[in-house]
C-alpha cells in the first residue's frame, strides 16, 4: 500500500526547480540590497544572518514539504494502514 502511494506521489509534479531557483536569487538580491544599504554593525550583522537563516529553513520546509514521503520530515504511513487494514475485513 505504502508503495502504491509511493508511485502516486512521485507521479505527480512537486514544486518546479525554476520556482525554487528564483525564490533563492530573488531573497538573496534582498537580502545583499539590505546588507549594502544599511550601516555595518553588530545588530545589523546579527539580523541580517538571522533573516538568511530563516529563508533557508523555510525554502528547506517547502522543498521537504513537497515530498511527505521521503526525505527528513516524513509522513507517517501507520494510519494508512490502519486503514487498509480495516477496509480488508
Amino acid at each position: 500500500a505504502v508503495i502504491r502511494w509511493e508511485l502516486i506521489e512521485n507521479a505527480t509534479g512537486s514544486i518546479p526547480m525554476s520556482l525554487v531557483e528564483m525564490l533563492i536569487f530573488w531573497f538573496s538580491v534582498l537580502l545583499l540590497m539590505f546588507g549594502l544599504l544599511t550601516p555595518s554593525n553588530t545588530t545589523v550583522n546579527t539580523v541580517m544572518i538571522a533573516c538568511a537563516f530563516s529563508i533557508a529553513a523555510g525554502i528547506f520546509l517547502i522543498l521537504e514539504m513537497s515530498q511527505p514521503l521521503q526525505g527528513y520530515v516524513k509522513v507517517s504511513s501507520a494510519p494508512l494502514d490502519k486503514a487498509l487494514e480495516h477496509l480488508g475485513r
